[in-house]
């Protein structure tokens, strides 16, 4: 179980007690990495807040699992690309392996997702084979300095699970038809990049886009998908359910604290390595501006460190020691 730290910045307010409801949450910390690859000047603040974030995080006894973001916010192309714009961009491929080698040779994390949802890039069909190369190329590289790092990429679930990126074929899954062709094509990728990975990372957050949000109504099958198509163990890379009602389709606490109960109902006993919560702290507008109104409250906490319905629900589930490589309820 972990949580994740986002924005960096902002948990800098007051690092070592915010590391230190991190440690109350969970045994992994979670950190998203969006460099530019080619800026000369990546912005060393954030390196410098991860740098002081980490070491309390390493004090305080947690594991450390970093994503690399390796498409833009919008997933619609790749990040830092330049040139032919794709992985075949030999530049490219060096300041990305540059990128990061730097993390893993100073932090030795426990886990390295080297793409974010790399199914949602819409031309993924069409340079899959040029991203496996630089995948397994990356891979020896970081088990070469650091043999027990877990390395993989993640997938978003609905659109791995539906073939499409309209929400409301996210409804019927798993038995979504709403483009045979979609499924088909995300399917082969998932087919062949999964002998290369070492867990399966979905990111996942079951009818959070349609009205009404009920999390209790998500199907007992709903991950089935996934777990048919690996042996290895899933990594929930990243999930979690905002608590507003100001939003298009209106949320609230006990909502969220609903989908966290759903959540556990639907992974327990399944070969889950561990499941990662997007956010541990929700985010004050008036400080971070400009975001989806529903990033504001992701957290478990409220942003000033209060409990909310989450919390509690979160703190349950991880003490039916959901550890290792199989959960189990322990009640």
């Amino acid at each position: 179980m972990g949580v994740g730290l986002w924005p960096s910045g902002y948990m800098m307010r007051e690092p070592e007690v915010i590391i230190s409801r991190e440690a109350e949450a969970g045994e992994v910390a979670y950190f998203q990495v969006a460099d530019t690859f080619f800026d000369p000047g990546r912005n060393r603040w954030v390196d410098e807040s991860h740098r002081k974030l980490i070491g309390l995080v390493r004090q305080n006894g947690l594991r450390l699992y970093l994503a690399f973001e390796c498409l833009e916010g919008d997933r619609k192309t790749i990040r830092g690309a330049r040139g032919v714009g794709d992985f075949r961009d030999a530049e490219y491929r060096v300041a990305f392996r540059k990128a990061v080698m730097e993390r893993v040779r100073e932090y030795k994390p426990e886990y390295v997702n080297l793409c974010v949802e790399l199914n949602m890039l819409p031309t993924i069909d069409s340079v899959v084979d040029d991203f496996l190369p630089l995948y397994e190329q990356t891979y020896d590289e970081i088990r070469g300095i650091s043999p027990h790092t877990k390395v993989f990429v993640s997938f978003q679930y609905e659109i791995l699970a539906s073939g499409t990126q309209d929400a409301s074929e996210w409804m019927r899954i798993p038995n979504a038809t709403g483009s045979a062709d979609g499924k088909r094509i995300q399917l082969s990728i998932l087919r062949k990049l999964e002998p290369h990975l070492d867990l399966m990372g979905i990111s996942t957050y079951p009818r959070i886009f349609t009205s009404p949000y009920a999390p209790q109504d998500i199907p007992d099958d709903y991950f089935t998908l996934v777990f048919n198509e690996t042996r290895k163990p899933v990594f929930i890379a990243e999930t979690g359910a905002y608590s507003s009602g100001k939003n298009t389709i209106p949320s609230s606490e006990e909502t969220q604290a609903a989908y966290l109960r759903r959540l556990y109902q639907l992974l327990n006993g399944r070969n889950v390595e561990a499941i990662m919560y997007v956010s541990l702290l929700d985010v004050n507008e008036s400080e971070v501006p400009g975001l989806p109104p529903q990033f504001y409250t992701l957290g478990l906490l409220e942003s000033k460190g209060g409990k909310k319905d989450a919390w509690t629900v979160w703190e349950g589930i991880k003490n039916k020691s959901i550890t290792g490589p199989v959960m189990a309820d322990s009640s």
